[in-house]
């Protein structure tokens, strides 16, 4: 699913680089991303997504070597492909609920907003305890919440590939187990492959492999 070769980026304003000789991700598999601060975990998901790209090397997903992509067809591949929770969330604040959910068939004309994935978005609010909730504007809501909705967002396209910053950083125990069983449910019945960075290394048993960028980063 994920293939890296020769992977080398780095950012002018400062002296932060990340170096990654090669790195394989398989298919339908869970990675844990791990690394002290400042070593790039934020970077590395924004390189596989195409948010970034770098300076040198190759990033393949799903066979597409993404750095190949001009910068409007990684942003389609991305928003009809990949699910992203940002750490930030990334929501838009004059939006309902509902309606930031369901925002990548709002501005991504490949995809096409459907009886069937109104159906599917609200199944994703009622599981993250978000059903009666959806008229509301989401500056009304927790961070957990909004965390929440974000995750639902990532979701709802059906993406093979799923990227999350911290997707529990933000949440009470509770709802932290909700969301990764949520994450691990949705990549072991789809199939899909799920990217997933976390400080919380409690969670690492449930992953099938753990990448630490200190190894690479910095």
């Amino acid at each position: 699913m994920i293939k890296i070769r020769e992977l080398y980026f780095e950012y002018s304003r400062n002296d932060f680089k990340l170096s990654i000789p090669e790195l394989d991700i398989k298919g339908g598999s869970k990675a844990a991303v791990i690394g002290p601060s400042g070593y790039g975990k934020t970077t590395f998901l924004n390189l596989l997504s195409g948010i970034n790209t770098p300076q040198k090397g190759e990033i393949e997903i799903d066979s597409r070597n993404i750095g190949s992509l001009g910068d409007s067809e990684r942003r389609s591949f991305r928003i009809s492909k990949i699910g992203f929770v940002f750490q930030n969330f990334e929501l838009v604040e004059y939006l309902t609920i509902l309606d930031n959910i369901l925002l990548p068939y709002r501005i991504n004309p490949s995809l096409k907003l459907t009886g069937e994935v109104r159906s599917r978005a609200r199944e994703l609010a009622e599981k993250m305890g978000l059903s009666d909730k959806l008229k509301r504007n989401v500056t009304k809501l927790s961070q957990g919440e909004m965390q929440r909705v974000a995750i639902c967002r990532a979701l709802v396209t059906g993406p093979r590939l799923l990227l999350a910053d911290e997707p529990t950083g933000n949440l009470d125990p509770k709802n932290k187990e909700l969301t990764i069983k949520t994450l691990f449910d949705y990549a072991e019945q789809n199939e899909s492959t799920l990217v997933t960075v976390t400080h919380d290394h409690s969670l690492l048993g449930g992953f099938d492999s753990v990448i630490d960028l200190e190894s690479y980063g910095k």
